[in-house]
């Protein structure tokens, strides 16, 4: 069965990974077994990379799929459309017969204006004028009124009904366009397809396919929702994910995955070098270019002869100016051209040259060094008529994109020479093509050299429909291609793009199949969630501020870390803030604040007194008492840290002292993970329910009696 015969196979989006730029996209389908070499999937969005599309065939005996092209298509019937624009066509039916209804009215009115009198017949001169039917006059006039009274009365609502048939049609074509851009393809619309080449296929089938290929523009940024308990002992975290894109189809029902990776990004893999023992020798570069042979100038030997007989070609249709250059010089002595293997030998000088096989005596050939000469004529003269041809079929004032040449000028570019390194483009055996002999020398004429996507999509376009195509499909592909990037894309307000975690990316799966359509706005979807038992906790640093601030602890009760991200946070169903959550490692602590405890109070106390040291009074003591007080209102336990500071001294300070410290209850040293300070303490106390607690903490400060702290002695009061 040949490749047309076949039907397509009909696949539908199965799953689909989200990175931090673009996604991949998987494709299933069911494919009967038959006697068929080649398989087409129809309907790809004209957007996908052509280079990242993939296959495979899985079940018993199933054909292995040994290459991948992806060319153009065009529909040659209309699919079914979407049900949503069962509904727009509904509504626009609804306002047409509303319009007809109000069109009615407005010609019933037209036409009982239009009722009038007739008018009075002249009477004979010297008579007196005939008699008018009052009666008659009346009853039309009547007749007249009741006919607008009624076309009025019908008017008005149909009037309405007409004002609420289009805001009803306005608001279903709103709700269509903000529900998706994807829709099935009319007739002659350019899309994408795939043709895989199979080999082998024993099994009896149905066979499975799995297609996937990489989109540009999806993205995807984190959020959060953590919902606790009225007493804070328990919090369920969900991890959310927003997600934007605009490829041209729906995923609908699919198993979503998002991920921190860059796929397009260009990665070398490592070599490992080899341990060699001796003297030190250059190492080879590697490449796979290799020299071209010598001789391909004698590939179109015979095609050369064979144009020499040829008539001269039309001049081209446009006139060009009488401005000839004069000729250059003739080279003194020009090079004998390569001859080809089975070419005659040149004649010696002064003899005839034999004419060719096939030519005619009273059609002499030319010389063997004026072939080139007739050959680059007839060239040029060919290559300016197609010139002419392609201005005059595309519009005035476009260029091709410069990414699509191969070299300046259109031509290609000729190898590079066997010491340097080759170009990239020149190692993809696949797009390399030879040029044909009506190139140009300078055009690599006889030279592999690589194709533009143009050539490419002209050789894999498979239609049952004539299509024409040009500069305007280049157009075409990269605006869906730049479209589909969501360059103009803003993240949500409070959101962070997703980045790796310590050097590693990290992928997320959702739980349950998800929906997100191809409209390029935000959609907040659930991925996964965990429970885990939560701990509250109170902070206060008295000597700062009074205010007793409270958090929650839990650990990450998810199987992977979590980046950074709003949070949103609910305690007993109400919303309590949304925060900022920093990155949380795989098993971390989660730690949010909730705000200011008002069920807490917190009061502090210090005395300040100063009395001489030493022999003869030569030191100061700086004897410092610090009291605070908590009390509090909670109908439950609180545990409260309160954090303090002890002055400290500088590296090369011996003069001055801390002595003296003691703490009641005991404190414990304590080091903040933000921004490391010296001298830092804190209580871990807990208050009972409508409990209080006071800590005391007393210090000394010892100095030379001529000297002063920086800012007084009086460090507390």
């Amino acid at each position: 069965m040949g490749l047309d015969e076949r039907l397509p196979v009909e696949t539908w989006i199965a799953a689909v990974t989200v990175y931090r730029e673009g996604a991949r996209v998987r494709r299933v389908g069911e494919v009967p077994a038959a006697a068929t070499d080649e398989l087409r999937v129809q309907g790809l969005p004209l957007c996908l990379d052509d280079g990242s599309v993939t296959a495979r065939l899985e079940g018993p005996g199933a054909p292995r799929v040994t290459g991948v092209r992806v060319g153009l298509q065009v529909s040659d019937r209309a699919l079914p459309e979407r049900p949503e624009q069962a509904a727009v066509d509904a509504a626009h039916a609804a306002e047409r017969r509303a319009r007809d209804r109000v069109e009615r009215f407005r010609a019933r009115i037209r036409a009982a204006q239009e009722l009038a009198s007739p008018p009075r017949a002249p009477g004979k001169e010297g008579e007196r004028p005939p008699a008018v039917p009052t009666a008659a006059r009346l009853a039309l006039l009547a007749f007249r009124q009741a006919e607008l009274d009624r076309a009025y009365d019908a008017l008005h609502p149909a009037e309405e009904a007409l004002r609420l048939a289009t805001l009803e049609r306005q608001a279903v074509e709103d709700r269509l366009f903000r529900a998706t851009t994807a829709r099935a393809p009319r007739a002659e619309e350019l899309r994408k397809q795939a043709v895989l080449a199979l080999v082998g296929g024993e099994g009896p089938g149905p066979w499975r396919l799995h297609l996937e290929y990489q989109v540009p523009g999806a993205r995807w940024t984190p959020a959060y929702t953590l919902r606790l308990s009225p007493d804070l002992a328990h919090g369920r975290l969900e991890l959310r994910a927003s997600v934007a894109q605009r490829t041209g189809e729906d995923w609908a029902g699919v198993a979503l995955e998002v991920n921190t990776a860059l796929p397009l990004r260009w990665t070398d893999l490592p070599e490992l070098p080899a341990l060699r023992f001796g003297r030190r020798q250059p190492t080879p570069p590697r490449s796979g270019w290799r020299a071209p042979p010598t001789g391909t100038d004698g590939l179109f030997a015979d095609y050369d002869r064979a144009a020499a007989l040829l008539p001269s070609p039309p001049v081209a249709r446009v006139q060009a100016p009488d401005v000839r250059p004069s000729p250059p010089p003739p080279p003194a002595a020009p090079p004998p051209s390569p001859q080809p293997v089975g070419a005659p030998a040149p004649a010696p000088p002064g003899a005839s040259a034999p004419a060719p096989l096939g030519a005619s005596a009273l059609a002499p050939a030319p010389a063997r060094d004026e072939a080139p000469v007739a050959r680059k004529s007839r060239a040029a003269a060919f290559r300016r008529a197609d010139r002419v041809e392609a201005e005059e079929s595309l519009d005035d004032g476009f260029a091709p994109p410069p990414a699509m040449s191969a070299a300046p000028g259109g031509g290609a570019p000729p190898p590079p020479p066997a010491d340097l390194p080759p170009d990239a483009s020149l190692l993809d055996y696949g797009r390399l093509r030879l040029a044909g002999p009506d190139a140009a020398p300078s055009a690599g004429r006889g030279q592999l050299a690589p194709a533009d996507a143009l050539v490419l999509w002209r050789e894999q376009l498979h239609v049952q429909v004539q299509v024409r195509i040009d500069q305007e499909l280049l157009v075409l592909v990269r605006g869906a291609t730049d479209r589909a990037r969501l360059s103009d894309l803003r993240l949500p307000p409070g959101h962070e793009a997703p980045a790796p975690w310590r050097d590693h990316d990290h992928a997320w799966r959702a739980e349950h199949p998800l929906d997100v359509p191809s409209d390029g706005a935000w959609h907040s979807l659930s991925l996964r969630h965990g429970e885990a038992p939560a701990r509250r906790a109170f902070v206060v640093v008295p000597r700062e501020a009074r205010e007793v601030f409270r958090f929650v602890e839990l650990d990450n009760p998810l199987d992977g870390p979590l980046p950074a991200g709003p949070v949103d946070v609910f305690a007993g169903g109400e919303l309590l803030l949304t925060a900022g959550l920093r990155p949380v490692d795989r098993g971390g602590r989660l730690r949010l604040g909730l705000g200011v405890e008002q069920g807490i109070k917190v009061a502090r106390n210090s005395r300040f007194s100063e009395r001489s040291t030493g022999l003869l009074g030569q030191g100061l003591g700086l004897d410092h008492e610090v009291e605070i007080q908590l009390q509090s209102h909670l109908a439950g336990p609180a545990p409260v840290e309160v954090r303090e500071r002890l002055p400290v001294t500088r590296a090369a300070e011996d003069e001055v002292k801390l002595s003296g410290v003691k703490a009641d209850p005991p404190w414990e040293a304590w080091v903040q993970e933000e921004r490391p300070v010296r001298g830092t303490h804190r209580w871990m106390v807990e208050l009972p329910p409508g409990g209080q607690r006071t800590l005391s903490l007393r210090y000394t400060i010892e100095l030379p009696a001529k000297k002063e702290l920086l800012g007084g002695n009086r460090r507390e009061g």
